[in-house]
């Protein structure tokens, strides 16, 4: 958005005055002092172009003026009449109206860069993320590497919309590298299994987890999934057949697992 006024001749300029080209070439302008422009705009009666490199300066009768910045295609200008451009009333409205875009377009960019480009986010900003967003319970059931992150804050907006449903723990699940799992639930085990629970079978594909995982896992499964977890089968070489017991933390979730190779 172009919130500047167009170049005029013979117009007495301050050093620190914002014009753009009367012809919009995407770029705007700062009066490097304080003096008249001449009678022809840059670019026009064989006269030297306005610049579009930031930085470097043309001479227009005696204002000196440099390319500051780029702008968009939109003028307001045109909406003045023009027996008010260069009333200082008007210059005072052009910066109000520049600051209110330049602190909404910093505001949106802003937002819009949280819930997009995840990959090029540090680690901290990605894990804030996900923890405002409700899911610091995924993030604490492994240590999640930088990729792990940027894919599961990419997929947040499906894990929301899959909440409840088997199909989002699945999903959840392989993102944390869990891939191959799957889960049978009450009615398909049969008349006499309890209901509304489920079975879990975790492929565990190598990874090493403790007691104190399993306990993270099952918190982030009880709060993202209604029905309760009966039975936690992992696939894996590396832990004994066992009962993992959840009692003392919670009354409502009583599990054990198994292993199979």
């Amino acid at each position: 958005m172009t919130l500047y006024p167009n170049w005029n001749a013979f117009h007495s300029y301050n050093s620190g005055d914002l014009v753009v080209p009367t012809i919009t070439n995407g770029f705007f302008y700062t009066a490097q002092n304080t003096a008249i422009s001449g009678p022809y705009e840059p670019g026009s009666n064989n006269t030297m172009p306005w610049p579009t490199t930031i930085g470097v300066e043309i001479s227009d009768g005696g204002v000196t003026w440099q390319c500051t910045g780029e702008t968009s295609s939109f003028n307001v200008t045109k909406w003045f009449p023009d027996n008010i451009r260069g009333d200082g009333l008007y210059d005072q409205v052009l910066w109000a109206l520049q600051k209110i875009y330049d602190d909404t377009h910093t505001n949106q960019q802003d937002s819009a860069g949280k819930y997009t480009n995840f990959a090029e986010h540090p680690v901290d900003i990605l894990s804030t993320f996900i923890a405002e967003e409700g899911y610091q319970s995924i993030v604490d059931v492994l240590a999640l590497a930088p990729q792990d992150l940027v894919n599961l804050a990419g997929t947040l907006g499906l894990i929301r919309a899959m909440k409840g449903h088997k199909s989002g723990l699945l999903l959840v699940l392989t993102l944390l590298g869990f891939d191959g799992s799957s889960t049978v639930e009450w009615w398909e085990n049969g008349p006499t299994t309890t209901p509304y629970t489920f079975d879990l079978t975790l492929n565990l594909n190598g990874i090493s987890i403790s007691g104190d995982t399993l306990d993270r896992l099952f918190t982030f499964i009880h709060s993202y999934v209604w029905p309760t977890l009966r039975i936690l089968t992992l696939l894996s070489q590396l832990v004994t057949e066992g009962t993992y017991s959840l009692a003392a933390r919670d009354q409502e979730f009583t599990g054990s697992f198994s292993t199979s190779v």
